[in-house]
């Protein structure tokens, strides 16, 4: 048995029609008939909604456009609920009894009425009572239906509706047998799906009295009918495993009450089974047309005069027989002919590609070969950067002009992993990606996708530059719609933790970032929008990113293809076969030798040809683009952003004229661009974005209750609790009398995200902070909360003044070069370090970089601890009497970094500030400023004896990363946060220290604190969420995602090397651990809980494969909650390889979150595909299962296994 795909959905007809019910029985209009169909527009409506919303299950209604006018506000609901109306004629008539005209009129009124009640054109029909006629299927065709509902060619399989138009040979015996002894005519194909109306899976026959119909009985046990359909459906449960499985019902029927028992029992049967999908009909429709859902083709007869071998799946051969005009399912049976593959045809309107009824490749088609080569050309380059383009003032981080003539809207792009990032406000500050990662719940991402596209469009962007899909890399480690979330998800591994963007991506793992890659990018685009995975491939560090000014050579990335295809590229290949990502953004590193986006082996042989992807590569901003014939025929489809700053960066507009004069001389063929074209609007049109136009602007207000509660809830699972000795936690009641909390970040100015890129800066952003939920909950509980700052945080300080330095003023020298060499251009003096001081015409010449050396006496008024910030973009080096004090390295953004020293009153020191603009990236906050926060010896004071005095302490500690500048100085938290959690953790009864920081940190003070709690960034709400679980109204179940080091040396570090190779290969994060028997500090996987969990014994075993999967292993364990509090664990499955497969000690390869109440068990299936069990082989350069031992490990971390079973393979 191969993995199930069973689509399955309901088709009603509504019915309720003026002449309602005498079509079916020939019986005179009376009251009683037209009393039916009332009861069936109204009760049987209701009933049926409130079924559907039970089992949140989104219908088709077959709707006449009769009953639409006669019950609008029945049919509102339907229509108010999500659920799809599809065409059933006018009133119910029989197509077979009306003339071609007469057909073609009832079909034009029924489609307009549907239309204008719909807001969008149909895409579906059923044929009143499957009467049905030799001119539908053309005339569905041409009005651009998609699908037709009325045959039963096959009964759970799809198929594409033969054209019924040409004429059969009529089996009539009472003429001469030369006459009809004939094989049936073979017949052209359609352009239409067929989603096989089943007879028998039809509520009518059995359910409804009709006087006169023996074959409606009316009174049938439901349970008998329940057990005949249930029966159909298990049989194509065991015979297939992808089917369709379509009911069709009747309010009036199945809207009474032993009816509605009769589907609920049904529904929860079918659900119990895996693979189960419910969705509309049209859904299904278009899973077939797209290719993602195999069907049938079905044998109608032979060509005129002679016999046609039957090549085909599915033969259905007609015995004559003799049939009154009226008996509709004999006549249906006379039309049960053939088709093959379906030819595109336009319809006549003025713009067809608008038309939604049509399939996208049949809109996409149209639109390209009314396009002309320029108007392809403008598709292909981004037109600006942060400009009003009619969506609100720098509401768009990237764009592209629409066409209001040929009804294309503009694509208005934003980042976003952790929000809706660009400085827009009024949005929700979600926690950083590493949180999400942290909680190993893939339903949790998929929440976070929807909201985080929702918001986007809240804000007028129809596309989200999202997720961050990139690996950390560490030695010992339908609907609303209208948002391109490009490049969030940012999937990329996690390689070091001194990566600035640590926590902007997932794991250091594979396969929990490609889980949570897949479930975010589903999240985003059930929305409507276009998730872009961003960066591919093999970003992993932003120093040297860009390069330096004026040449700008980015870092070039040397790694094996095995480690390649087994670490940095699963997650894109997971998010583009199984979540289907409409966009994939390059990155701006060179890999072996070739720059990202223009990497052919890279974008067209790995993502195009072998892992089938269909929508558009896009270029990260500015510096990704480098050529135009080698980006474009490698596989580069939209070169980003355009504008102005493109050229000053040194680069032409290389999508533009460029691009012209190329596909002119025919060194891009014309092909290309409009294959380019082509993958830019496949997705914009299947996901909706050309129909409905995307309303918001920057000044709406985005965040809404619900996405709070959900970033509360990321944050709540998100936090890992990495200690806790003596069971310090929870604080429960009466536990402790006296609270004492330390440190800036327990207040309002918590970090609680990144500081640029994506990430929010929202200046209306409330932050609820620790403190403040602290001490709300201590006045609840009559427990005494005190504050102590204890440090001053990451931030900036105050600018130094000038009376802090001899003569009121420093010297400043300055060159035209970013090594402060040539001849000098300049000096001055100045009264204090910043920005503001340099000289108009180094301003007005940007991007025309320089250095400065600012030199000064710098005189310490108080003794004690001093604090310095420098704050800046590029490079930047602070000494006091030639001792390095704080080092900013290459900052392509803003960034903030510390310093500290411990100075006397009177005693004057050396200041040097070295500062290179060179790596600097915006026009008007580059340059430097130095500040400083004089030491305060009472606050150190006051902090120790508030610990003395206190029941337990909490301290708050931070670091502070963000894009454009790694971290270049260790591990180790910044300025003097070490020593002081130290400190104060000898003077206190019990500490607890809460870290919120960008990734691993070193903890050379764990041995002295009782409990440690890492929450990371962990959004606006973080507050909220550390109350609940510090004092615990929820257990912790947080999970490190990365491993922990005990030392900075177990760590790859990231150099200003411009050639990087990844020397470690396989050997990454948890891999390295186990390779070198490298004790970490915490292991990947690790996370406490409040209570204790056990695993029995583990079970596996092997479901060998057919011909549409590769089989798999599976493994069963029961997990019990032998504690007493209630709380989520995460099962962990790990495989141990043969020694010929040359892989790490043991891989993740599944895992389960499963909350259990204290005392509850349940058991735990993680299977495992074969294929994700395979090797890329360097020798047959290919993916092979390697013969051998294989070890199956479960636990709590890759230091807590609890039980293993090997088999041979």
């Amino acid at each position: 048995m191969g993995k199930k795909r069973v689509l399955v959905g309901y088709g009603i007809d509504v019915d309720a029609v003026a002449n309602w019910i005498n079509t079916c029985d020939g019986s005179p209009q009376n009251p009683t008939n037209v009393s039916r169909g009332i009861y069936g527009a109204t009760v049987g409506i209701d009933r049926l909604l409130k079924l559907y919303e039970k089992y949140n299950i989104k219908a088709t209604f077959f709707t006449p456009a009769h009953s639409i006018e006669s019950f609008p506000h029945q049919l509102a609901k339907v229509r108010n609920a999500g659920h799809e109306i599809g065409l059933h004629g006018y009133t119910h008539e029989y197509v077979s009894q009306l003339s071609a005209d007469e057909q073609q009129k009832v079909l034009t009124r029924s489609i307009d009425v549907l239309t204008k009640f719909c807001g969008k054109r149909p895409i579906g029909y059923t044929a009143p009572s499957w009467s049905t006629s030799r001119e539908l299927i053309s005339q569905l065709e041409a009005e651009g239906i998609l699908y037709d509902h009325s045959f039963m060619h096959h009964d759970v399989q799809p198929f594409w509706a033969p054209d019924n138009s040409q004429t059969w040979v009529e089996t009539n015996m009472i003429k001469s047998a030369d006459a009809w002894m004939t094989p049936m005519s073979r017949v052209k194909p359609s352009n239409v799906v067929e989603i096989p109306d089943n007879w028998h899976l039809d509520d009518w026959p059995p359910l409804q009295p009709i006087p006169g119909r023996a074959g409606a009985q009316g009174f049938v046990d439901t349970h008998t009918v329940e057990k005949l359909w249930l029966e159909q459906f298990d049989f194509a449960y065991r015979e297939y495993d992808t089917f369709i499985f379509p009911m069709s019902i009747h309010p009036q029927v199945s809207g009474k009450p032993q009816v509605i028992l009769m589907h609920e029992r049904i529904i929860e049967y079918i659900n119990k089974h895996q693979g189960v999908e419910w969705m509309p009909l049209g859904e299904m429709a278009k899973e077939f047309a797209e290719g993602r859902l195999p069907g049938v083709e079905v044998e109608g007869g032979a060509a005129v005069g002679s016999i046609v071998a039957n090549e085909v799946l599915a033969k259905v051969v007609l015995c004559p027989f003799v049939m009154p005009r009226l008996n509709t399912l004999s006549a249906t049976l006379l039309y049960l002919l053939l088709q093959l593959q379906p030819s595109i045809q336009s319809t006549p309107l003025t713009r067809p590609w608008l038309n939604q009824s049509l399939a996208t490749e049949h809109r996409l088609q149209l639109l390209l070969s009314h396009l002309t080569t320029s108007q392809k050309l403008a598709m292909v380059q981004g037109d600006t950067e942060l400009e009003d383009n009619g969506t609100g003032v720098n509401a768009c981080i990237g764009h592209i002009t629409g066409n209001t003539t040929l009804g294309i809207p503009s694509i208005c792009m934003g980042d976003g992993p952790a929000g809706v990032g660009n400085s827009l406000n009024n949005v929700t500050t979600f926690p950083a990606p590493v949180v999400g990662a942290s909680s190993w719940n893939t339903s949790l991402q998929y929440a976070y996708g929807q909201a985080l596209a929702q918001e986007h469009m809240a804000k007028g962007r129809n596309v989200v530059l999202s997720p961050t899909i990139n690996l950390l890399r560490r030695v010992p480690a339908r609907p609303p719609r209208t948002t391109l979330v490009p490049s969030n998800p940012n999937i990329l591994a996690t390689r070091s933790p001194l990566w600035a963007r640590a926590a902007e991506t997932f794991s250091e793992d594979p396969h929990l970032t490609s889980r949570l890659a897949v479930a975010q990018t589903l999240g985003i685009q059930s929305q409507g929008a276009l998730a872009c995975p961003k960066h591919f491939a093999a970003y992993n560090q932003d120093t040297n990113r860009f390069g330096l000014d004026p040449e700008w050579q980015a870092v070039n990335i040397k790694v094996d293809e095995r480690t390649l295809r087994e670490l940095y590229l699963p997650a894109f290949q997971a998010a583009v076969q199984e979540a289907h990502a409409a966009a994939v953004m390059c990155s701006y590193n060179r890999l072996d030798g070739f720059y990202a986006c223009e990497n052919e082996w890279l974008l067209n042989q790995t993502l195009r040809r072998e892992w089938g992807f269909q929508g558009f590569v896009l270029a990260d901003w500015y510096f990704s683009t480098r050529s135009t014939v080698p980006a474009v025929m490698a596989g580069l489809d939209i070169s980003m952003p355009g504008g102005s700053l493109e050229a000053e960066y040194g680069f032409p507009a290389y999508y533009g004229e460029l691009l012209a004069e190329a596909i002119r001389d025919g060194r891009v063929p014309a092909e290309r661009l409009e294959d380019m074209v082509a993958r830019l609007w496949r997705y914009m049109f299947e996901l909706g974005m050309v129909d409905e136009l995307v309303t918001g602007s920057a000044e709406a207000v985005a965040r809404t209750r619900e996405h709070l509660e959900l970033a509360q809830e990321m944050a709540e699972q998100g936090s890992v609790l990495l200690k806790n000795e003596r069971a310090v936690l929870p604080l429960s009641r009466g536990k402790y009398g006296r609270i004492a909390v330390f440190g800036v970040d327990g207040t309002e100015r918590s970090q609680v995200s990144e500081n640029h890129g994506g990430f929010v800066i929202d200046e209306t952003m409330v932050v609820q902070a620790p403190l403040d939920a602290i001490r709300r909950r201590g006045a609840r509980e009559n427990i005494s909360v005190s504050y102590s700052e204890m440090y001053p945080g990451t931030g900036q300080f105050p600018t130094i003044p000038g009376s802090m330095f001899a003569e009121g003023r420093v010297k400043a020298t300055y060159w035209t070069t970013t090594n402060f060499s040539g001849p000098i251009n300049q000096t001055a003096f100045v009264s204090n370090i910043t920005s503001a001081t340099y000289p108009a015409e180094l301003w007005a010449a940007w991007p025309q970089v320089f250095s400065c050396r600012y030199e000064g006496i710098f005189q310490p008024n108080t003794s004690g601890i001093y604090h310095f910030s420098i704050v800046g973009q590029g490079d930047a080096v602070l000494y006091l009497d030639d001792r390095v004090i704080a080092n900013m390295s290459k900052a392509n953004f803003a960034n903030t970094v510390q310093g500290i020293a411990s100075l006397t009153a009177g005693k004057d020191v050396r200041l040097r500030l070295d500062y290179s603009m060179g790596y600097s990236l915006s026009t008007g906050a580059y340059g430097v400023t130095l500040g400083v926060d004089v030491g305060n010896s009472k606050r150190h004071e006051d902090a120790l004896a508030l610990a003395e005095k206190s029941d337990v302490s909490i301290i708050f500690a931070s670091d502070r990363f963000s894009e454009g500048a790694d971290n270049n100085l260790g591990l180790s938290l910044p300025g003097e946060q070490d020593a002081l959690i130290a400190e104060i953790a000898t003077r206190s009864k019990k500490t607890i220290v809460i870290l919120n920081t960008n990734s691993a940190v070193l903890m050379p003070w764990l041995n002295q604190v009782d409990a440690v709690m890492q929450s990371w960034y962990g959004g606006q709400q973080i507050g909220l969420a550390l109350e609940r679980l510090l004092f615990g109204d929820i257990s912790p179940s947080g999970k490190l995602p990365l491993t922990f080091p005990r030392k900075l040396e177990d760590t790859i570090r990231i150099t200003s090397d411009l050639e990087v190779e990844y020397e470690e290969g396989l050997y990454v994060g948890y891999r390295r651990f186990d390779g070198l028997e490298i004790e970490p500090l915490f292991p990947f996987g690790h996370g406490l809980t409040y209570t204790s969990f056990e695993l029995g014994e583990l079970r596996v075993w092997v479901e060998e494969g057919n011909s549409t999967s590769s089989g798999r292993v599976v493994c069963s364990v029961k997990l019990s909650n032998t504690g007493e509090t209630a709380a989520a664990e995460v099962v962990q499955l790990y495989v141990s390889y043969p020694d010929d497969a040359d892989e790490p000690p043991k891989l993740l390869k599944g895992f389960s979150r499963v909350a259990l109440d204290a005392g509850e068990s349940a058991p735990v299936e993680l299977p495992v595909k074969l294929d994700d069990l395979r090797i890329w082989s360097r020798q047959l350069q290919d993916w092979t299962l390697v013969p051998g031992l294989y070890e199956f490990l479960v636990g709590f971390s890759t230091g807590d296994i609890r039980s293993s079973v090997r088999i041979v393979r």
